[in-house]
């Protein structure tokens, strides 16, 4: 692959409006952090457009390590309700470690109150 086409993600526009699809669409496009190369189709884009979605600004594999990270993991666990001290079962988060945990109840109580 020539790498002189290779574009930084960093130099795209912020608004899609903005992103000329002859410049961007099926480019070479550099994600820094991973150091991979991907594009986005033009049938992306289109879906991007319609949907009123940011252009890409990271890897397709990068986006998916993200969201395993942010996700629960899949083992209970047990924990005391923050508020009422009752006794829950809890699924942990690797991201989001430092947190009340709430039972239901409670959870939906302080929903109410702060919105």
């Amino acid at each position: 692959m020539d790498t002189s086409q290779v574009i930084n993600i960093e130099t795209l526009p912020d608004a899609l409006e903005e992103i000329n699809s002859d410049h961007f669409v099926n480019k070479p496009l550099l994600d820094k952090k991973i150091e991979r190369l991907f594009s986005v189709t033009e049938s992306e884009f289109g879906f991007y457009q319609t949907h009123k979605l940011p252009f890409p600004r990271e890897h397709f594999l990068s986006r998916i390590q993200f969201l395993l990270r942010t996700s629960n993991i899949p083992i209970s666990k047990q924990t005391i309700c923050s508020y009422c001290k009752k006794s829950i079962t809890y699924y942990e988060n690797q991201i989001f470690q430092k947190h009340d945990i709430l039972c239901r109840s409670c959870y939906l109580k302080y929903l109410e109150e702060n919105g």
